[in-house]
């Protein structure tokens, strides 16, 4: 389903997010990577509950 780097990309980011944040990775993962930042950035700032 992935090449050989976006499957190491995706198994370091499950070891590093978890679970939990999988599919927000997985969304991003086509688009750029200053993107995928962003986006952790601001679903912190915005529920910091999730990050519990």
């Amino acid at each position: 389903m992935f090449n050989k780097k976006n499957s190491r990309e995706s198994n370091l980011s499950f070891i590093r997010y978890g679970p939990k944040y999988g599919e927000i990775y997985r969304y991003t993962l086509s688009r750029k990577r200053d993107r995928l930042n962003f986006r952790i950035q601001t679903n912190h700032s915005l529920n910091p509950e999730i990050f519990n």
